[in-house]
């Protein structure tokens, strides 16, 4: 098998995001150096997101680690704490990213709380 290339990326039908809307901040506060950095990370998460192609080639094309694309592209999905995706606001250099997306009751505390509203209403019951 040498000379065949595999690609292990996801598949592309799950990766491929309208990334039209993704909120930019303003760059201009932002040195040549890092507005360099920030468009070179923009393209590979755009072209991630937008093509079929495969992930090494867009890793190997902005001369980024298959890894930091893949990083780099689920930080831009994590909400913020506007309602709207990260988008490319979490591609600046020295953000710091928070996913701010409310997570489901696990399933301990549901129980704790519908075993506590069934003792509240046995002891409602008991005193009728």
């Amino acid at each position: 098998m040498s000379g065949v290339q595999v690609d292990n990326s996801p598949a592309v039908a799950t990766r491929l995001r309208d990334v039209s809307s993704w909120k930019e901040e303003d760059l201009s506060a932002l040195t040549s150096s890092e507005k360099k950095r920030y468009y070179r990370r923009k393209s590979a998460v755009k072209a991630y997101f937008t093509t079929e192609e495969a992930l090494d080639q867009i890793a190997l094309r902005y001369h980024l680690p298959t890894k930091m694309v893949e990083k780099l592209a689920k930080r831009c999905l994590m909400q913020h704490e506007d309602s709207a995706p990260w988008g490319f606001r979490a591609l600046l250099p020295g953000v710091h990213v928070v996913d701010h997306t409310t997570p489901a009751p696990d399933a301990t505390h549901a129980d704790a709380i519908a075993a506590e509203d069934a003792t509240h209403a046995d002891a409602i019951a008991a005193e009728d």
